[in-house]
């Protein structure tokens, strides 16, 4: 069946912001670090040209090489180094060093050795063991020899490289270790005493022998004079509030950049106190760097976004990956919001920035935009160990067509009241966005649950309804009603039912196919009400010591009388008809996901192990084990947009919809098999010629192709066509009248038409049919002039083939061809007299 070749991949979500980016030499492409792969982006456009692909690991480390600007080195933790022709993509040479690297820090001063950071485990010592400890060694590629340099480095922003490669500086806690490459001699110095805080990164002058260190109290302080044990030169700067998470100087080191938690770009000149801002930059700024030509800064954000940015501070493009998120608040929303499916845009729909929700296009890999829920600006708290409480988005629903869009956010600093605000949006065709319909204040007086639209098919008619649950014991049914007065044509929602049971709190919904059952969790019973008028039916009562329930699924298709329910310990099959227990098993699992498209279901328990069933047997599917590093949250069934091209090799609950599932590390993955991988990893040969970086070359020959068709264009509108070269060259006596000539002039000018309108021709003939039956004295004109043309076509010059066309216009130009000019002018001479 082809279940042996599938693999799970990263489809989304790799950080683009986890390891700086690097500009070409040029400055005209952008390489960003993804997981394995380096995106190569055009920096005019902002668009993704095409991938290096060639590391089995995550890509750490990116340099240019500076013996050959084309040329690109790279590092991974696959323990390699890969040399690339990154115009091309083409693997030049790959380095083994026996051990995985955490990044590449620079060159050495005759640029032939590099810096590496890499990380050792003695011999009888696990390397799954988590350590923070890393080297900086001198890598030599022609022999492959390593020599180490500095020992125990916490992280990569915490060493540089300095000017020509003479020195490398690493920060550690409050102190300065400063490696002197030509004398092999290591010198430290320290902070004062009374330094509270410790070095966050450092950054190496390009030029001068100086660098700079930022510290968690915001402090920016520069260094001369380091290279003695005595007679180090400081001084201080400070304007951040909060750590400084990076310092980077432009490339001629007359200005130097920083950014931190305060979202705020800061340019300051070279060792003065004048500076320039770009505030409201929507996340932390986790790297700054500059292109070689000083023309773009680009700001890495803790929520997987990458900002080029102009000298002049004017945002020039945006590079988004699936929004992370940064805070610790939205990180557990997210399991309530889980991933959403947009019918519209086909997206993939989930919690985005702050108070927003990012609509995603998997096929493209690229965010298609983000709509603000709570219409609230993102500001940095005065403490990080005080953090503030943004409003967030909790739940959210899609009606069957995309038209609806539900959401509940809440603001819950775990003091005062929450607040809750229940806001229903509308599609609006002409401006192709959601805009705000409804806001219902405290729809629920605790947090709300979960949140259901009903599913209503292809009838467009039936009257829109949703379904909130709480805690607070209650769940409640929304229903689209008319708001039309005599001032604009509106609708709104208001709340039409309220159902409850037995004061327990309300959990999981779940809607059946056709929309006629909803079911609702009630801690461990499960309870099947009417849609319509909200009355009990049943009540499925689980193990009295199974815990509550957490998924409430229906079947669909064969599956459609079948009921599922998930509990942390439990997974339950209920069949509507009978009321009983078709099957159940003990299974410890906080994900269900259900096919809308197919009968099949998913569930992945504790151990990150993924079963694939259908409710009607207890017999799995499909199952695959460890299909995570980390703890899946949620996850979902998007219908498959391609099917595969070899059919074979797909499994049966994979031809209706593909399984994506998100991870606590924020990593979208699926289940592909081994072709559909390496279609992932290719781009369209035409998106890469778009989007190419253009030359000088190039626009030379762009400009010559371009005068080139407008040469041939002005040629082709210059030459006279058939009919021209005809009428002119034809006697006079011997030409149709200029009447019949004017319709095929006309058409010679514009060109052959493309398309035929049929409905208009059938209007037109039956127009000139009518035209027939009123006007006969003009078919006698035109008869008798056809029988004169005939006695003139003993013209010797009417012999030549080359006007054959006139006598076939004689023929086709009938009669009727003439009537409706000749009715329209008596109609026109006759609206003039009246």
């Amino acid at each position: 069946m082809g279940e042996d070749n599938l693999t799970v991949v990263n489809v989304s979500g790799s950080s683009i912001v986890k390891y700086k980016p690097v500009f070409s030499a040029d400055s005209k492409c952008l390489f960003v670090l993804s997981g394995k792969n380096i995106k190569v982006y055009n920096v005019n456009s902002g668009e993704c040209m095409h991938y290096l692909i060639g590391h089995y690991d995550e890509v750490t480390g990116a340099l240019v090489n500076p013996k050959n600007k084309l040329q690109l080195f790279s590092s991974s933790l696959d323990e390699t180094i890969i040399l690339w022709d990154s115009a091309d993509g083409v693997i030049l040479k790959r380095y083994s060093l026996h051990a995985p690297i955490y990044g590449l820090i620079g060159f050495t001063k005759d640029e032939s050795n590099i810096y590496v950071m890499v990380r050792w485990y003695p011999k009888g010592v696990d390397d799954k063991i988590p350590t923070q400890d890393h080297d900086i060694s001198e890598y030599d590629p022609k022999t492959g020899s390593l020599t180490m340099r500095l020992k125990k480095v916490l992280k990569r922003r915490l060493v540089d490289v300095g000017a020509k490669g003479r020195y490398l500086v690493e920060g550690r806690k409050k102190k300065v270790i400063v490696y002197d490459c030509k004398t092999s001699e290591i010198i430290m110095h320290s902070l004062k005493d009374d330094f509270d805080k410790e070095i966050s990164c450092v950054a190496c002058h390009p030029t001068e022998d100086s660098f700079v260190t930022g510290c968690d109290n915001g402090k920016i302080i520069y260094w001369w004079n380091f290279l003695t044990r005595n007679g180090v030169v400081k001084s201080t700067y400070s304007w951040h509030a909060l750590p400084v998470l990076d310092v980077h100087f432009t490339a001629e080191g007359s200005q130097l950049l920083s950014g931190g938690h305060e979202c705020v770009l800061v340019k300051w000149k070279y060792n003065s106190k004048e500076r320039e801002y770009l505030p409201r930059l929507r996340a932390p700024i986790d790297h700054v760097i500059c292109s070689p030509d000083n023309q773009i800064f680009v700001t890495c954000h803790q929520d997987n976004c990458v900002n080029l940015i102009s000298n002049t501070f004017e945002l020039l493009n945006v590079i988004d990956g699936l929004s992370l998120c940064h805070l610790q608040s939205q990180v557990l929303v997210r399991r309530s919001v889980r991933l959403l499916y947009d019918p519209r845009t086909k997206a993939l729909v989930t919690n985005g920035r702050v108070g927003h929700l990012q609509f995603y296009s998997i096929e493209a890999d690229r965010q298609l935009y983000n709509l603000d829920i709570v219409q609230e600006n993102y500001t940095s708290p005065e403490d990080l160990s005080k953090p503030l409480y943004p409003t967030e988005v909790t739940n959210a629903a899609f009606s069957s067509h995309g038209d609806w869009l539900a959401t509940v956010d809440m603001w819950d600093d775990g003091v005062m009241t929450p607040d809750i605000q229940l806001k229903f949006w509308k599609y609006q065709v002409e401006s192709q966005e959601y805009a705000l319909n409804t806001v219902v204040h405290y729809p629920h007086d605790k947090k709300v649950v979960d949140l259901k639209f009903r599913p209503h098919g292809d009838d467009l008619d039936v009257v829109h309804s949703v379904v909130t649950s709480s805690v607070d014991g209650k769940f409640k049914t929304w229903t689209l009603v008319d708001d039309t007065d005599i001032y604009r044509k509106n609708s709104k929602w208001v709340c039409d039912s309220v159902g409850y049971y037995r004061d327990r709190p309300a959990g999981p919904l779940g809607f059946s196919e056709d929309g006629s059952l909803l079911g609702v969790g009630f801690s461990s019973t499960l309870t099947v009400w009417d849609s319509d008028t909200n009355v009990l039916r049943h009540c499925f009562l689980t193990q009295s010591n199974s815990s509550n329930i957490k998924h409430c699924e229906f079947g669909h298709h064969s599956c459609c009388h079948l009921l599922v329910s998930l509990s942390s310990d439990l997974l339950c099959v209920w069949n509507l008809l009978t009321c009983a227990v078709v099957w159940s098993v003990n299974v410890e699992a906080n994900v269900l996901a259900a096919d809308p498209l197919s009968p099949y279901m998913a569930v992945v328990d504790n151990d990150q192990k993924l079963y694939v069933f259908k409710p009607s047997s207890p017999d799995i599917v499909y199952s695959k084990p460890s299909i995570s590093k980390s703890t899946v949250s949620c996850a979902i069934f998007l219908p498959q947009k391609k099917k595969s091209s070899n059919k074979g090799t797909q499994v049966a609950w994979q031809q209706s919809s593909q399984l994506y599932f998100f991870n606590e590390e924020q990593e979208l993955l699926s289940i592909v098999s081994e072709e559909e991988e390496r279609k992932m990893n290719t781009l369209d040969s035409r998106a890469i010629q778009e989007n190419l970086p253009s030359t000088a070359i190039s626009v030379f020959l762009g400009g010559e192709r371009k005068a080139l068709e407008d040469r041939e264009r002005r040629i082709e509108r210059s030459l006279p066509s058939n009919i021209t070269k005809q009428i002119l060259d034809s006697a006079p006596h011997a030409q149709p009248p200029v009447i019949s000539l004017c319709l095929p002039f006309l058409q010679s000018l514009i060109g052959k038409k493309q398309t035929k309108r049929g409905t208009e021709e059938e209007d037109e003939e039956e127009e000139m049919d009518e035209v027939k039956s009123q006007d006969s004295d003009s078919d006698m004109e035109v008869e008798q002039f056809h029988n004169s043309m005939k006695s003139d076509s003993q013209n010797p010059v009417q012999e030549n083939k080359d006007f054959d066309w006139l006598n076939d216009l004689h023929k086709s130009q009938s009669k009727d061809d003439l009537n409706p000019v000749v009715l329209r002018t008596t109609d026109w001479i006759s609206e003039l007299n009246t």
